[in-house]
């Protein structure tokens, strides 16, 4: 059995994954939990990449105005 939540209102779910598929559906679970990490690492490195870009481009402004 594989159990889970559902997005939109956090029912619990379970859905029977035959033996043969076992294999393949944790595979598929381990690479979903890889990306998960990986984007929880990019998000804070993207937010501070969007701020230094706002920041430069304001400065760009000012001196383009003087």
């Amino acid at each position: 059995m594989l159990y889970g939540r559902a997005n939109a209102n956090g029912r619990r779910v379970a859905v029977y994954v035959p033996e043969e598929l076992v294999p393949e559906v944790q595979r598929g679970l381990d690479n979903g939990r890889a990306l998960q990490e990986l984007l929880q690492q990019a998000a804070p490195r993207y937010v501070k990449a969007l701020k230094r870009e706002r920041t430069e481009a304001a400065k760009s402004k000012k001196s383009r105005a003087v």
